[in-house]
């Protein structure tokens, strides 16, 4: 929409409240209503921003790009090593690489807390996909741990120590993964019933310390 307009010589500018002192607009983000008061049914447009190690995008941190984003949004991340650890912060959002996995690696700032974190209910919405995630330290799901349904997809997950990816009373689909050279499991589940587990989907699991794939339960099944 547009914020201000030219009107005989002046410039006008939309005002920050509505006739009722509501913010304007609202929801934040979207297009102010054209009525004197906001209506609260407008629809924020989704939006894409993009993350460069070099700090030519619009950020230069994956952290960062999320905390600036809502739902439905999508950060595009450029080739590079970024070196933190990542929170969803339950926003079912895309996370994706522009270039995949062999030239956008993930590596952790922390390393005695998973360097990705999809752990507070997100979705099937929630996209994982197109990163080398990697030097996981000494914590179950040290690459990627997953409270939640989301889909991860083209990862690479490797050295790491523990169980590079644990999925906790998950649903998430996990698809096109390589999971390898882990100092434990490659990836562990924990499941509450016989509804409840991951789909694993076109992944290979292969060259882990102590096995590719196990589970905390005898009460539910991964489907693969």
């Amino acid at each position: 929409g547009t914020s201000s307009v030219r009107y005989y010589g002046k410039t006008i500018t939309a005002p920050l409240k509505d006739l009722s002192g509501g913010s304007r607009p609202s929801p934040s983000g979207s297009n102010p209503d054209i009525g004197a008061i906001e209506n609260s049914r407008a629809v924020r447009d989704v939006k894409a921003v993009t993350v460069k190690s070099d700090g030519s995008g619009d950020y230069a941190t994956i952290q960062s790009a999320i905390d600036a984003i809502s739902d439905a949004d999508t950060v595009l991340v450029y080739p590079g090593t970024y070196q933190e650890n990542i929170n969803y912060n339950g926003k079912n959002i895309v996370l994706k690489s522009t270039d995949g996995p062999l030239t956008t690696i993930l590596v952790p700032g922390n390393n005695s807390i998973p360097v990705v974190k999809i752990i507070n209910g997100e979705t099937a919405s929630a996209f994982l996909s197109g990163f080398t995630i990697k030097d996981g330290g000494n914590v179950r799901g040290s690459g990627l741990r997953i409270y939640g349904s989301p889909t991860i997809e083209n990862c690479i997950i490797k050295e790491c120590d523990d169980a590079a990816l644990a999925t906790i009373h998950s649903s998430s689909e996990i698809r096109n993964c390589l999971i390898k050279s882990n100092a434990q499991e490659g990836l562990f589940i924990d499941v509450n019933d016989q509804s409840d587990g991951p789909k694993i989907i076109n992944c290979t699991i292969v060259d882990n310390g102590n096995v590719g794939l196990t589970s905390s339960a005898t009460n539910g099944i991964p489907e693969i």
